[in-house]
């Protein structure tokens, strides 16, 4: 698609289900180097998913448009979490799925959604804000203060 007006970033309700659910996969058919579809037993799961989240507020999304047309997005996953002695705040959030079309990027859009997280993070009390950096994402994440925490782990859970 060729560049065209301006882009507007704005808060996706439940009414906007469809269209984060195909940010998300979107994005994850970019960096998972495989095309998911928009249709099928995971895009069915994953709009399930979207929209349950959007509805009852442990997910919350931005859709980045231009014309009618979505260019990018990102969300918040809000977790709820035990208050600590240095800050007794309990929640903190994962930014999932920030993602902008190829052609749309180098225009900003990737800040303006990580700005529209950060300001909702900071308005809701959240106390921290995680996510895992793609290799693409990494520069701006840095750029924007994020560290690498040192002893994060990952342990799958058989079913």
């Amino acid at each position: 698609m060729e560049r065209s007006g301006p882009i507007a970033i704005v808060e996706a309700g439940p009414e906007s289900a469809r269209a984060v659910a195909g940010v998300r996969l979107d994005f994850l058919s970019e960096h998972r180097r495989r095309e998911l579809g928009h249709g099928g037993g995971f895009a069915a799961a994953n709009r399930r998913w979207v929209d349950e989240g959007l509805r009852a507020g442990w997910y919350r999304a931005w859709l980045a448009e231009t014309d009618g047309v979505v260019v990018g997005g990102a969300g918040l996953l809000v977790n709820r979490m035990p208050p600590l002695p240095e800050d007794e705040r309990t929640a903190e959030a994962w930014v999932i799925a920030m993602w902008v079309r190829p052609d749309h990027r180098r225009r900003g859009l990737a800040t303006g959604l990580l700005d529209r997280c950060r300001t909702a993070a900071r308005e809701a009390g959240i106390r921290r804000l995680l996510l895992w950096a793609t290799a693409d994402g990494l520069p701006l994440y840095e750029h924007e203060g994020f560290t690498s925490p040192d002893r994060l782990l990952h342990l799958p859970v058989p079913e």
